[in-house]
């Protein structure tokens, strides 16, 4: 059995890069899976903020892509902040490790 283990923590300063290279590689066609992955985690994030109240709504502009989040800062420091963040690591984990396997069986 295997086990893959993700660490509960954003990264630091790396954050914006790392989401900037998983939006590059989105746009490969060798990473079609990641740009599927992105679109319907896009797809379900805009899902789940159209049945938030509306004040809660009104915060959270309108996204091209999930990988976006990031660049909102005011989001990451809200009352939505524990969800916000738990997105952007979700994202990010699921990103990268899409994005592993497939540079590893391109190889």
């Amino acid at each position: 059995m295997d086990l893959i283990l993700f660490s509960n923590e954003l990264l630091g300063d790396d954050l914006a890069d790392v989401l900037r290279r998983l939006h590059r590689h989105s746009k490969d066609n060798d990473y079609k899976y990641l740009s599927e992955f992105l679109q319907q985690a896009t797809l379900a994030f805009r899902d789940e903020v159209g049945q938030l109240s509306q004040i809660n709504k009104s915060q959270i502009p309108y996204l091209e892509s999930i990988l976006e989040l990031c660049n909102h800062e005011h989001l990451r420091s809200g009352n939505l902040s524990g969800a916000i963040e738990g997105v952007i690591l979700t994202v990010l984990q699921i990103g990268l490790l899409i994005g592993s396997v497939v540079a590893i069986s391109s190889t």
